[in-house]
This record gives structure tokens, sequence and C-alpha cells, in this order.
């Protein structure tokens, strides 16, 4: 599950940040319109927005993307906790609103409904008798816990099975803007995830990427 999250406050976008990652891919930003531009150019399964943040407000970005026909879900969360402000965040398209200052159990199970409702991070079959599903692959009766980016990047190609797919492609679809990891980084998780599912699972065709081949 893909999450941005939009905090100007600093130090609670990292005690957010560093909570979320334990679970989710996270990317955080302080800003609006940069957070704005991620949304329009990458795919995220949730958006965790505060209102008071610069360039441009929580309310106004979501509003924004609402129009450009992105329904990608939205929690606000937010110190603005009168009727008139819980009744713009919906209003704007918001599906749920916690105040500040709030619990981390609370929002963890604010997230959960939504990707429950949502249907978000349904299995992703990877073979015959495996699926890759909450950043566990389920294959031969067994149980392989993987890490927030190779979930990720598992989860892109295998949706992709039978296709070549570009780094650049790759970095874009799974990892934000403000993270660009290098090459070497990126082929290192396509290490890990072979070294998990076998050798032959991805292939690598120097100038066109990486293809999965199922398990």
């Amino acid at each position: 599950m893909r999450i941005l999250l939009l905090e100007d406050d600093l130090m609670l976008n990292e005690l957010i940040s560093e909570r979320l990652s334990k679970k989710y891919t996270v990317a955080s930003f302080t800003d609006g319109e940069k957070a704005l531009n991620s949304v329009l150019k990458e795919r995220y399964d949730l958006l965790l927005l505060d209102v008071d943040v610069p360039s441009i407000n929580g309310f106004e970005l979501l509003e924004l993307l609402r129009t450009t026909n992105i329904i990608t879900p939205a929690i606000f969360i937010t110190a603005k906790t009168t009727s008139k402000d819980l009744k713009q965040g919906f209003e704007v398209g918001g599906n749920d609103y916690i105040k500040k200052p709030f619990d981390f159990e609370e929002l963890e199970a604010r997230i959960e409904n939504i990707r429950k409702t949502y249907r978000i991070d349904l299995a992703i079959p990877l073979g015959e008798n495996a699926q890759l599903k909450d950043r566990i692959i389920y294959a031969n009766e067994k149980e392989i816990h993987i890490g927030a980016k190779e979930s990720a990047v598992l989860g892109y190609l295998a949706k992709r099975k039978g296709t070549f797919v570009s780094c650049d492609e790759l970095t874009s679809a799974v990892w934000s803007m403000e993270e660009c990891p290098s090459q070497s980084t990126v082929r290192t998780y396509i290490k890990n995830l072979r070294h998990i599912l076998g050798a032959a699972s991805i292939s690598t065709e120097r100038g066109l990427g990486w293809r999965f081949d199922g398990v």
C-alpha cells in the first residue's frame, strides 16, 4: 500500500512516516504543491493530508485532484476541527477526518478501514501456487515476509508479467520523486527478489530492464 503524507510539521511528519513505514510504503511532503505534482505523476493508494500547509492547502489540493478524476481515498489530519471545517473536508472529496492531536492506533485503524473498504492490496498472483498479499509471499504452503519496497517492486513487475519494465518506469511506479533511488539500489531489490523467488523468476535484458516470468 502506497501512502502519500502531506504534513508541514517536520517532527510530526517524521514520526508519522517512521511509524507507518513499518507496514506501508510512505512518500512524505511538507509542501502542498510538491505533493500535488507527485499525485499527478505517480500512483498512490491513500492520501494523508494536513490542511494548513504551504503553497496549496489540503482542502484545495484534494479539490483539484477530484476535478481531474483522481479518486484516491484521502484522510485529512488537521487541527481544524469545527463543524464548518469537517463539512468542507467532506465536500471537497475527503473520505475520513482525524483530529490533532491523535493517537497512532486510531490513525492506523482508520487507514486499515480505508484499505479494507477499497480493497487495497488484493492478492497479486505470482504463479500457479504463489501469490503476493500485504508484503507476504504465499508459495507452496509457506509464508515469506518481505519489506515494503521489495513488495512494491515485485507487485509492479508481477502486474506487468511477461513484459520488460525499464528502470525508469519501475522507479517512477515505486519510489517518490524525492526518494530518487540509484540504479544500483533498484538492482539490489531485484537481486533480493531473485534470491527469494529463484533466479528464473525475473529476467534481465540490457537496455530493456526486467521481466517477471512467474514462479
